[in-house]
């Protein structure tokens, strides 16, 4: 993939994307309500819609060949790179389902019987 190619998939990603956050935050009450201030949905829609306009403007760059990143052929990643995010990536994921299922352990949500709650020590381990 080239960062010309690059530059267009984001824009067309992150374009959709807003529009569905748009579609979503606007079940909620997007208008003023009198006496109260914004509805709910109001930031999320109006933060969304600056998105997708800032992706339509990506876009109309791109295709008149305005900004360097849409005139470049040259390769977006190495396979360097690819090793690099993918080794930071699986670590991040690796932390996040770990902390996750540390805290479900220890709030007692955790399917294992490792731990029980005791109500004057916290918790203790099972003991045989």
């Amino acid at each position: 993939m080239t960062v010309r190619t690059a530059e267009l998939l984001m824009a067309i990603l992150l374009g959709l994307a807003s529009i569905g956050l748009m579609i979503k935050s606007a079940e909620l009450n997007i208008t003023w309500i009198p006496n109260r201030g914004p509805g709910a949905g109001a930031w999320p829609f109006w933060l969304s819609a600056g998105m997708l306009l800032c992706c339509l403007a990506t876009l109309i760059r791109w295709f008149l060949g305005n900004t360097p990143e849409s005139r470049n052929t040259k390769l977006f990643m190495t396979r360097e790179t690819i090793r690099i995010v993918g080794v930071s990536a699986g670590a991040l994921l690796f932390l996040l389902s770990a902390t996750h299922s540390f805290f479900a352990c220890s709030s007692g949500r955790c399917r294992y019987p490792c731990r029980k709650r005791s109500p004057s020590r916290g918790f203790t381990r099972y003991t045989t």
